[in-house]
């Protein structure tokens, strides 16, 4: 499956971030320039590699975005890809951060 999932309920979220397996997160905002840049580099990825990536709105979605932010413990950034398992953040990029070479790195 290649795909950008939204993610818009904390249930959700919750089993997402109890998974034994690898979660992809990618926080966006609509408003932000850099964000719509990012977006189109992880969703080329998504198209061209395949990939499950999450999309979590940070505008619609402000509450579902602070608590990643909280339970990860990371500072809140957008937009932001976060590598979660079992609870835990293994790895995370921001801004110009998120390009091919960190998700061919993190993602395989």
């Amino acid at each position: 499956m290649n795909t950008l999932l939204p993610l818009d309920s904390l249930e959700t979220l919750e089993h997402l971030l109890g998974a034994k397996e690898r979660v992809v997160f990618f926080k966006h905002s609509t408003r932000c320039p850099v964000s719509t840049s990012a977006e189109e580099r992880v969703s080329d990825y998504v198209r061209q590699h395949g990939a499950v990536i999450h999309l979590v709105d940070v505008l619609r979605s402000r509450p579902l975005s602070n608590l990643l932010a909280e339970r990860l413990r990371v500072r809140h950034e957008s937009p932001q890809l976060l590598i979660v398992q079992n609870g835990r953040c293994l790895a995370h990029a921001s801004h110009d951060g998120i390009d091919e070479a960190f998700l061919a790195q993190q993602l395989g």
